[in-house]
């Protein structure tokens, strides 16, 4: 890249952004100590500390056109999340940024399961050390699930990784579930046990997880990996059984006045709207998805409009 370019974009460094993040671990040394440590530095020659972000932000993407083996694959996907956590502070860098992430997710064309396991682990690791770790990871699986069948595998199995945790299970394998599973996990939970937050994060990720296995535009290439079609359907009775937990949950929630109390109204809301239009047209998934039809709206992927749980 010529001087005459450098100098049309912000001379900002990633060393400069994480010094404007208010969020501990997300700090300019471990972002250097993650990178450093990984054989993906090979793949990137030039001195990330001294450039400009955006500059970092392209030869950083343009190392996943190269082989990358699933280390480098998982180091690529650590640092595009850790920087999109960071502060916005310019337009040109933003959008490298997340074509950075576009880019990270579009590393594999590969679904096996174990790979999906072994990116989602290391993306779960990470936030551990991050506060309003549910917060980043709903965020970040929402971003990623746009663009790419692998970014919507990791993605769908972060939410369920929510779910489990809100009611303390272990997660030893990230994969994904027959959505059945959801009754079972909910009917152990006390809504009443569970802080406003959080709670607010477990009906948004069932939400999500609905919008992402119901509507899933890769199903075929899911299938031709041995993804079984039980995974991307809802049984009537067990739409039932969910739309009956939600209309509790909304419920009990509908005498707080605070912000948070009425946030979870509204996204109780939208999930009953996507099982009711399941109901309503004795289906098992999104009708308009399925039939890649250009008329209608998808129901289900109201949940996530205009979402950014940095907000709540």
């Amino acid at each position: 890249m010529s001087q005459n370019a450098l100098d049309k974009y912000p001379k900002t460094t990633i060393a400069q952004l994480f010094d404007m993040s208010i969020k501990p671990y997300l700090c300019w040394q471990n972002f250097q100590t993650v990178f450093s440590l990984s054989p993906l530095r090979k793949r990137v020659r030039i001195d990330i500390e001294k450039y400009p972000a955006y500059v970092v932000y392209c030869f950083l993407g343009h190392a996943s056109l190269k082989n990358l083996s699933a280390e480098e694959m998982a180091t690529l996907q650590t640092l595009a999340c850790m920087v999109y956590m960071l502060p916005d502070i310019d337009p040109d860098i933003r959008i490298s940024r997340n074509n950075l992430m576009y880019r990270a997710f579009q590393s594999s064309s590969s679904l096996e399961p174990m790979l999906i396991h072994y990116f989602t682990d290391n993306l779960v690791n990470l936030f551990q050390q991050i506060s309003n770790s549910t917060e980043c990871m709903l965020n970040i699986a929402t971003f990623i699930s746009r663009k790419t069948s692998l970014g919507l595998a990791v993605a769908v199995c972060l939410m369920w990784s929510i779910i489990f945790r809100s009611n303390g299970s272990d997660v030893e394998i990230h994969q994904f579930h027959d959505l059945s599973e959801l009754i079972g996990i909910l009917s152990t939970l006390r809504i009443e046990d569970v802080e406003p937050r959080m709670f607010y994060n477990l009906m948004h990720s069932i939400g999500s997880l609905l919008h992402l296995t119901l509507c899933n535009k890769w199903q075929e290439l899911f299938r031709a990996h041995g993804y079984p079609a039980n995974y991307f359907r809802l049984r009537t009775q067990d739409g039932r059984m969910l739309h009956a937990w939600v209309e509790k949950a909304g419920h009990y929630y509908r005498g707080h006045t605070k912000l948070i109390g009425r946030r979870i109204r509204i996204v109780a809301t939208k999930v009953m709207g996507s099982l009711q239009y399941l109901e309503s047209n004795s289906s098992e998934w999104c009708l308009i998805c399925h039939s890649r039809s250009t008329y209608g709206v998808c129901v289900l992927g109201q949940i996530n409009n205009r979402f950014d749980c940095s907000k709540v």
